[in-house]
């Protein structure tokens, strides 16, 4: 920031992002780039009296990520193999396996497109639409990818591993292991949580889902 630059606040700054303010408050928490003023109240940058003021170049920074957290420059590098319309329901943290995947899917089938994905027990569930000859080849594609997703946190890509929470599963790194607390008693020693089955356990041993908690 620049000493001719003036800040304007958080509720200023959602509103020429195009965004609400939670959605630029969550950012704030959790995204790579940070406003050039933010004053805690108490330790909590969620507490009402929390003083969060951006300059004009944050606001360049914030709406770049903005779009990354779209992924919007992945749908251009990758189409048409990822579907304009495709729709992602988790962070961009995964893009990098996005990106990764899209190239190896070429590889595979260069008819098949990735319609969009979701997160699912902390890991990442891709849909794809494929040549029927090519859907135990896809189907294992996809299944390598769930399961590095949880080594990767799906908010930054660091890193991470799959949290544990009371109410939530979600594969974080350190910074934002928070986004899954409070945390349930097993939480580390349950390392997958996959579709059919049941828990799997960091000793390698597989349970069965309704009877492991």
């Amino acid at each position: 920031m620049t000493k001719s630059e003036n800040l304007i606040s958080i509720e200023e700054a959602a509103k020429l992002l195009g965004i609400d303010k939670l959605h630029l408050r969550r950012l704030v928490d959790v995204a790579n780039v940070v406003p050039s003023v933010i004053r805690l109240h108490d330790g909590e940058l969620w507490h009402e009296d929390t003083e969060i003021l951006f300059s004009e170049s944050d606001l360049a920074l914030f709406a770049s990520e903005i779009l990354r957290q779209r992924f919007t420059a992945l749908k251009v590098a990758h189409s048409p193999v990822i579907a304009p319309d495709a729709s992602f329901a988790f962070s961009a943290g995964w893009t990098g396996l996005l990106d990764e995947m899209a190239a190896d899917l070429v590889r595979l089938d260069g008819s098949a497109r990735i319609m969009g994905g979701k997160e699912k027990f902390g890991s990442m569930i891709v849909f794809i639409d494929r040549d029927p000859a090519k859907t135990k080849a896809v189907s294992a594609l996809k299944e390598d990818y769930r399961r590095r997703s949880l080594d990767v946190c799906d908010e930054c890509g660091a890193p991470g591993r799959l949290r544990m929470g009371v109410s939530i599963a979600k594969t974080t790194c350190d910074r934002h292991a928070h986004l899954a607390a409070p945390f349930r008693e097993d939480d580390g020693e349950i390392v997958d949580l996959p579709p059919t089955g049941g828990p799997i356990y960091k000793d390698g041993r597989q349970g069965k889902y309704g009877v492991d908690r």
